[in-house]
């Protein structure tokens, strides 16, 4: 029934928007482990990478980023009721995190705590205005205190095979 489906993707929305928001609820150690070693120069990506600029997830433009690399560490995956996009949080070098959404995916391609590098990502804008009794699943209206809007950013992966490396390899078979 579509009032299930839509508390179904309301409950996803804000389960997103919360693991980007704690990125990925990791201990702040374990995240600067990983900032390192995305800093270090041998998880320096290659191949078509090497010949892109790398950018930080603050850095991007939205919509298309032609001649740049997203490389990042995912700190969480989560998988819509759905199953596509697979989702995943990701920190760059500079701790700013991001979901990447990746769609024609399999599952076991990407893990936690993997590396991966987005190229030429597109960024683009979530944003769901709602209120409270909405956010919850009920029927609406609320007054204007009451509007509680999750919006967070995210980079598209329509196809893996040409723009997405798991520690520095392409997805291709």
């Amino acid at each position: 029934n579509a009032s299930a489906q839509r508390h179904a993707m309301l409950h996803f929305v804000r389960k997103v928007a919360e693991a980007i928001r704690m990125r990925g609820h990791l201990p702040k150690k374990r995240l600067q482990q990983l900032q390192r070693r995305l800093r270090s120069p041998e998880h320096a990506p290659g191949g078509a990478a090497g010949e892109l600029k790398e950018a930080n997830a603050a850095s991007l433009s939205h919509g298309p980023n032609p001649g740049v690399h997203l490389t990042g560490a995912v700190v969480a995956e989560l998988v819509p009721e759905a199953k596509t996009p697979l989702c995943y949080v990701v920190v760059d070098a500079s701790g700013e995190a991001i979901l990447v959404c990746a769609y024609n995916t399999s599952p076991a391609a990407v893990q936690v705590y993997q590396t991966i590098t987005v190229l030429a990502p597109v960024r683009r804008t979530v944003e769901l205005p709602m209120t409270n009794d909405a956010a919850r699943g009920g029927g609406g209206g609320g007054t204007a205190a009451g509007n509680v809007p999750i919006s967070f950013e995210c980079i598209v992966v329509e196809d893996p095979v040409t723009s997405l490396l798991v520690q520095g390899k392409s997805l291709e078979a």
